[in-house]
């Protein structure tokens, strides 16, 4: 039945590279649970959902970031998951934005990640630019300097009142963490699929430059 991992979907065994199983239910619980509390969050949980799913079917990595501008100036937080190698790392960054609407915004952001290739390489300096309908936006960001380096596009929902809303921004990304994907993780998993045990998941460690939110 997991012939595509050595009928071993726990422990995570892929050498086909093809499927992740625990993110992709991950995934779709999402997806269900956004559903239900779009009304409440703009649909973060279901974006959120929907990205974490195609990547974990096709084992590409994404990032999840949160941050708050404010005149001019911008502060937050991400993380970088690989599907492909089990793996995931934490990034802190600051910078500075120009915009039409330069209001005190809190903006989450998920998307892709490409030209990911270990931990760290989601860090440095990268140049955002970021569309915004009414809270819902789109935002993609890269290092200018470096065209072989990370880069990301995201979906943003924002706190933003503005009807239409453009920025670019610039920001540093600083690495402050990654490792395997934890216990918990797979545990979560394990439970959905046969109601009990746990068991850690091998993966490699990543770190990615930058995924940035700007409203």
């Amino acid at each position: 039945m997991f012939a595509y991992c050595e009928n071993d979907p726990i422990a995570q065994s892929d050498p086909t590279g093809e499927f992740n199983l625990w993110g992709f239910v991950l995934g779709l619980a999402e997806v269900a649970v956004g559903i239900a509390i779009a009304p409440l969050d703009g649909g973060a949980t279901f974006y959120t959902g929907c990205v974490t799913t195609v990547a974990a079917a096709t084992e590409e990595v994404m990032v999840i970031d949160a941050s708050v501008s404010y005149c001019g100036n911008k502060e937050g937080a991400c993380v970088v998951i690989d599907f492909g190698n089990n793996t995931y790392d934490t990034y802190m960054h600051y910078g500075t934005y120009a915009g039409t609407d330069l209001s005190p915004t809190f903006t989450y952001s998920v998307g892709f990640v490409g030209n990911y290739n270990q931990i760290g390489d989601y860090g440095g300096h990268f140049i955002e630019g970021d569309v915004s309908v009414g809270p819902l936006g789109l935002s993609s960001c890269g290092d200018p300097d470096n065209p072989n380096g990370a880069y990301a596009s995201c979906i943003t929902v924002s706190t933003s009142i503005s009807p239409i809303s453009a920025s670019v921004g610039y920001d540093t990304y600083v690495p402050t963490g990654g490792s395997r994907m934890n216990e918990s993780a797979t545990a979560v998993a394990k439970k959905i699929m046969n109601g009990f045990g746990t068991r850690p998941t091998p993966a490699k460690t990543k770190g990615y430059g930058r995924v940035s939110l700007i409203a």
